[in-house]
């Protein structure tokens, strides 16, 4: 079921390591403009969005799977620099 669609110039937007949490779905999903970022929905078209851009631009910064680790926590890795660094 699509409940959101997030790049409509792609064929896909590619959401992957999606996670449960809050009441709430945590994936990373990819755009021609962004690259991989973490998005957050709630099942619902407006409230699918953007949670945070970790890198600005193109380039992907949600580098790793995310992990529920209980019920107050969302843990979430991720790369502020480009390159081999």
């Amino acid at each position: 079921m699509l409940v959101a669609d997030i790049e409509p110039s792609l064929p896909s937007s590619a959401p992957d390591r999606l996670v449960a949490y809050d009441g709430r779905a945590w994936f990373r999903a990819s755009t021609a403009d962004r690259g991989g970022e973490l998005w957050v929905s709630d099942g619902s078209p407006a409230g699918t969005r953007l949670a945070v851009e970790f890198v600005a631009g193109i380039d992907s910064g949600f580098a790793e799977p995310l992990v529920a680790l209980n019920a107050n926590q969302l843990l979430v890795a991720a790369r502020d620099t480009i390159g081999d660094a």
